[in-house]
């Protein structure tokens, strides 16, 4: 995969015309292949790149980052957010709510206006971005870990 030249942050290693061989030692020809192992990974983690470049391999440490952060590095909101979440995107299925709850909400409970759970509070995306897992999806679990004689 060839990266384009305006998508590409400076100084993170990568050139405009690396061309992509493998991530994480698994080998990429597509686009897609890159963001399917990569959105497997949270912030923070680190993949290993193989690339070519001028007709050389070399291997590229690389700690990803958040697609917002990356994005939005300058945006003010952000700024005045204080600690967030680590990792803000790539939940397959959440509820976004705009509570202004602190960092240490996560985990707690999400009520709609008749006093019923909803949800649990699983990230802060910014000063009023929230993110919960549906009652629906941790119903399953919940039962289990009940259950569990321990």
């Amino acid at each position: 995969m060839r990266l384009s030249p305006r998508l590409l942050p400076t100084g993170l290693g990568l050139l405009a015309q690396d061309l992509i061989l493998s991530v994480d030692g698994k080998r990429v020809l597509k686009k897609d292949q890159v963001i399917e192992i990569v959105s497997s990974k949270d912030p923070g983690d680190m993949v290993i790149l193989e690339i070519l470049r001028k007709n050389k391999k070399k291997q590229l440490k690389v700690t990803l980052g958040h697609n917002s952060v990356t994005f939005e590095l300058f945006n003010r909101n952000l700024q005045m957010s204080g600690p967030v979440s680590k990792r803000k995107d790539n939940f397959p299925l959440i509820l976004q709510h705009d509570l202004p709850l602190p960092k240490e909400g996560m985990g707690g409970p999400l009520f709609n206006l008749e006093g019923k759970c909803i949800g649990i509070n699983i990230a802060r995306v910014d000063r009023v971005t929230t993110f919960a897992l549906p009652v629906s999806t941790i119903k399953p679990y919940l039962k289990d870990w009940l259950s569990s004689p321990d």
